[in-house]
């Protein structure tokens, strides 16, 4: 049976876009083509703040409409 990859990086003076692209990139890229269709789920358990690991930080979602665009 075949694995996953997994990246981990490093935020570096808050650039959470740049870190994004780096883990993708490292796991071989986001590969999406015109007419593709992607869901990109965050996860909204309730009302908590990212920060706490509760809920998903709205940079990184962003960063990945970005980069799927």
């Amino acid at each position: 049976m075949g694995g996953f990859q997994v990246a981990i990086v490093r935020v570096e003076h808050g650039d959470v876009f740049s870190a994004i692209r780096r883990a993708l990139d490292l796991v071989g890229g986001l590969q999406v083509s015109d007419g593709d269709l992607l869901l990109i789920k965050p996860n909204m358990l309730n009302a908590r703040s990212a920060f706490e690991g509760v809920t998903s930080d709205p940079r990184i979602v962003a960063s990945l409409v970005k980069l799927a665009r």
